[in-house]
């Protein structure tokens, strides 16, 4: 399966590219949906000009396959006073794949120290494989 991958800042996502990220992630519930919307907010005004300079804009990091631009999984960097985290989502269909790798070195580019929030049992070997930073509470 060939596939490519496109980042943008959370301002910068088409309302397409927002409603495809939601819709693989189960609609408007969830953590990722949450973290999505709030930054979506607060990178467009009157929120943008209460944000101190030194406030870095979430990104997210779409793998999609190249035939039919199809969305397989992407990942979503926040920063929550300053601190990078990182959410990860692949299609159960795509897993087992290498996609969640190559999310993972891409936001590794934006967020090399980001914590991640793996939610059950298989996402914590996955993040522990990768070398990534698993946030406490998840260990």
């Amino acid at each position: 399966m060939q596939t490519y991958i496109r980042s943008k800042s959370i301002g910068n996502l088409s309302k397409q590219e927002t409603s495809e990220c939601r819709r693989l992630t189960m609609g408007s519930i969830g953590e990722m949906q949450k973290n999505l919307d709030r930054e979506r907010r607060h990178s467009k005004p009157p929120f943008s000009s209460f944000m101190p300079a030194s406030h870095k804009t979430g990104r997210a990091v779409m793998i999609r396959e190249q035939a039919s631009d199809k969305l397989l999984g992407w990942a979503l960097i926040i920063y929550n006073s300053g601190e990078p985290s990182a959410h990860f989502y692949v299609h159960k269909d795509c897993r087992r794949l290498g996609l969640g790798r190559q999310l993972h070195r891409h936001v590794e580019r934006f967020g090399p120290d980001a914590y991640c929030f793996p939610p059950g049992r298989r996402s914590r070997a996955f993040f522990r494989a990768v070398g990534a930073c698993i946030d406490p509470g998840f260990a």
